[in-house]
């Protein structure tokens, strides 16, 4: 599989992206917050066999997002749960402190994975499939996450990939070791879900 990492027109690129957070977190105290980082591993000769890593990072928004001097941001959370998915994949991991976007990470706001699925590119009859390489994901939109909700690029067009409405039952487990309560309308789930995952 090829994958590139790149700016495009349709994010707007890194300035756009990245002055468009400030309004983004407004009013975001007190909710979910959710990183998603995906990166590209090459591995094999010639590093040709190329695989997609996806960082999560799960907390509770304390106090609005700060931005120091080198424009790195760090978000306000008393713990935050961490999972890697992908190359080496991990359980998920709880971490005292701050969610911190270092320098190197935030370059990647604003930039899209590309993922040619046919034809050498979309602009030759190929079809790509763009997955944003650094994005945040609040209140509401962390649950949809979990659903498989999250929003990409079909070629030119945006989309919202479609759902069955089950969650992810992960997404649960990141809650109790948060120590957060699951919501009522997914209590009837949970185990049902487990159980389907580790199958």
């Amino acid at each position: 599989m090829l994958y590139t990492l790149l700016y495009s027109e349709k994010t707007g690129g890194f300035a756009d992206a990245y002055l468009g957070l400030d309004g983004k977190f407004k009013d975001a105290v007190g909710q979910q917050v959710l990183v998603v980082e995906n990166r590209i591993n090459s591995s094999g000769r010639g590093g040709l066999d190329e695989t997609v890593t996806t960082i999560l990072e799960l907390g509770i928004l304390t106090s609005p997002p700060e931005k120091n001097d080198l424009g790195e941001i760090t978000l306000s959370t008393d713990k935050y749960a961490y999972r890697r998915r992908g190359h080496n994949p991990t359980e998920w991991q709880l971490i005292e402190g701050q969610i911190k976007i270092q320098l190197y990470r935030i370059g990647r706001i604003g930039q899209e994975i590309e993922q040619v699925m046919s034809g050498r590119d979309c602009h030759k009859g190929g079809l790509s499939i763009y997955t944003p390489a650094l994005s945040f994901k609040i209140g509401k939109d962390v649950e949809s996450y979990f659903r498989g909700g999250e929003e990409l690029r079909i070629n030119e067009s945006k989309v919202k990939r479609a759902t069955n409405g089950k969650i992810d039952g992960s997404y649960l487990d990141a809650l109790e070791l948060l120590g957060l309560e699951i919501p009522t309308h997914l209590e009837t789930f949970e185990h049902y879900l487990k159980e389907e995952i580790e199958k």
